[in-house]
C-alpha cells in the first residue's frame, strides 16, 4: 500500500507541477524573469510541501523518542513557513502581473487541500501498518546479486519502454505525428527516462524500509546515525547504536547511490520533455525556467549524494564487524566503484 500510494503521490505530484506551471504562462502570457521564476518556485512547494509531510507521517513515528518528536516537528514548522511564504509569492506575482485573482485562491486552496490530505492520509498509513505490522526478517547485509537485480529491473524498464516506443512510431507515427518524427523520438526518449526512475523508486523503497527498520522509525536516532555517518560528525554512540549505525551506513552505501540514480533518470526524461517545447514562443520562458531549476537542482545533489555515499561506504568497512556475517557483503556503489 504504501509503495502504490508513494508512487502515484510522485506522479501527481509531477502532473499538477506541469499543469500548473502551463497556467502561469498561459494566463499572464509575455511576463518572463524573476516574476515567473517567483510563480514557479511557489507553486512548487504548494505541492512538494504536503508530499514532504506524507511522506514524513508515513514513514517515521514520532512517539519513539522525544528527538524524534522535535525532528519532526520541526520539519513540519519548516514546511507549513514555507508555503505560508509560497502563498505570500503567489499573491504578489498575480499582483505585478495582473492575473485573474482565482489564480492565486486556486494556488493555495490546492496547496491547503493537499496539505491537509498527506497528514491525514500519512498518519491513516502509518496506523494502519502499526494496526498490521508487516513481518520482520533478522537484518543482514545486501548482496552483490541484489544490487545487480535492481539495476537490471531499471535498465530492462529502460529498454522496454524505448522498444515499445519505438514499435509504436513504426506502426503509428507517421500518422499522428505528419512525418516529423523527431519530436516522436525526443517523446519516446523522455518517457524511457522517466518510466526508468520510475522503476528505480521501486528498487530503492525496500532499500529506505531497511534503513528505517534499522532505527525503528524513530526518525530522531535516523538523523543522529546520519550526522555520524554521512556528515562525520564526533557523536558518542552506545553499544547498540554503534551497531545500527553500521547497519544504517551498509544499507545507505547503496541506497543513496540508487536514490540519485532515479533523481538523475527523472530530471533528465523531464528536461527533454521540456526542450521539445523551445520552440513555442508562448512556453519558452517557463520552459526555460524549468530546465534552469532542473539543472541547479541536479548540481546541488550530485556532488552531495556521491560525498555522502563514499563516507557511508567508509564508515561500513571500517564497521563490517559489527554487522558481518560471513555472507556475501556489498558495501559499494551500485556501479561497483
Amino acid at each position: 500500500m504504501k509503495v502504490v500510494v508513494y508512487v502515484l503521490s510522485v506522479l501527481v505530484a509531477t502532473a499538477l507541477l506541469a499543469g500548473g506551471s502551463f497556467l502561469l504562462v498561459t494566463v499572464t502570457p509575455g511576463r518572463i524573469g524573476w516574476l515567473l521564476l517567483l510563480g514557479t518556485v511557489s507553486l512548487t512547494v504548494f505541492i512538494y510541501g504536503p508530499l514532504m509531510l506524507g511522506s514524513l507521517g508515513t514513514f517515521w513515528d514520532r512517539r519513539r523518542s522525544e528527538e524524534s518528536r522535535r525532528y519532526l516537528a520541526w520539519w513540519y514548522r519548516i514546511t507549513l513557513a514555507l508555503e505560508v511564504l509560497a502563498a505570500v509569492g503567489i499573491v504578489t506575482y498575480a499582483v505585478l502581473t495582473e492575473a485573474p485573482l482565482w489564480l492565486p485562491a486556486l494556488f493555495i486552496g490546492v496547496g491547503a487541500v493537499l496539505t491537509v490530505s498527506a497528514v491525514f492520509l500519512g498518519s491513516w498509513l502509518r496506523k494502519r501498518e502499526a494496526a498490521n505490522p508487516p513481518e520482520v526478517s533478522p537484518w543482514s547485509p545486501i548482496s552483490r546479486r541484489d544490487i545487480t537485480r535492481k539495476i537490471w529491473k531499471v535498465a530492462v524498464t529502460f529498454a522496454v519502454t524505448v522498444a515499445i516506443g519505438v514499435a509504436f512510431l513504426a506502426l503509428f507515427g507517421r500518422e499522428i505525428f505528419e512525418n516529423d518524427l523527431s519530436v516522436a523520438v525526443v517523446l519516446v526518449a523522455g518517457i524511457a527516462f522517466i518510466a526508468a526512475s520510475m522503476a528505480g523508486i521501486l528498487v530503492t523503497l525496500p532499500l529506505l524500509k531497511r534503513m528505517r527498520e534499522v532505527v525503528d522509525s524513530d526518525a530522531g536516532l535516523l538523523r543522529k546515525l546520519a550526522k555520524v555517518v554521512l556528515k562525520a560528525k564526533q557523536i558518542d554512540l552506545d553499544e547498540e547504536e554503534q551497531v545500527q549505525a553500521a547497519r544504517y551506513a551498509a544499507v545507505a552505501s547503496t541506497a543513496l547511490p540508487f536514490q540519485l540514480a532515479y533523481f538523475v533518470l527523472l530530471y533528465v526524461g523531464l528536461g527533454i520533455q521540456q526542450v521539445q517545447l523551445l520552440s513555442h514562443p508562448q512556453v519558452r520562458p517557463i520552459i526555460i525556467t524549468t530546465l534552469a531549476l532542473l539543472l541547479a537542482v541536479l548540481v546541488f545533489l550530485v556532488p552531495l549524494y556521491v560525498r555522502y555515499a563514499r563516507r557511508a561506504r567508509a564508515y561500513a568497512r571500517e564497521h563490517a564487524h559489527l554487522f558481518a556475517s560471513g555472507e556475501d557483503v556489498a558495501i559499494s556503489s551500485p556501479g561497483g566503484q
